[in-house]
């Protein structure tokens, strides 16, 4: 697969953990989801980073990586409150639509869900197909 990169792309939220990524050779989504915690430890002790950031945008890359899906919809869900494919691919579509309403309507977003019934069960078989390898 490509490599990808993510520079400039990253929510303006994540603008010092894009910055440190970068300086420390870390460049393409892959090379971020393979991040480890000992290296994550390593860049927030010497910046002014965050431990939870950089584990978001790891989650975020993992979704993107993993299932094809859009940065919109890999941040959503990792903002409503799914940490993993594992955990992803463990809810039900309601369950997923329920979630991401949820956060979508704490943003005073009046545009339509990002997720349907249809969606979301796409999504769930992704995850579930991408657990099964």
């Amino acid at each position: 697969m490509e490599k990808i990169s993510f520079k400039n792309k990253l929510p303006q939220n994540f603008k010092k953990e894009e910055k440190a990524l970068i300086s420390n050779g870390i460049l393409t989504w892959i090379d971020l989801m393979n991040l480890k915690d000992e290296k994550i430890n390593y860049i927030t002790s010497s910046t002014f980073t965050s431990v939870r950031n950089f584990k978001r945008l790891r989650c975020i890359a993992m979704f993107l990586h993993c299932l094809k899906i859009p940065l919109n919809e890999a941040a959503l869900l990792m903002h409503s409150g799914i940490p993993s494919i594992k955990s992803l691919s463990n809810s039900t579509p309601n369950q997923l639509i329920k979630m991401t309403g949820r956060f979508e309507r704490t943003l005073y977003n009046p545009k339509k869900a990002t997720f349907d019934l249809k969606k979301a069960s796409i999504i769930i078989k992704l995850a579930k197909q991408y657990c099964d390898n």
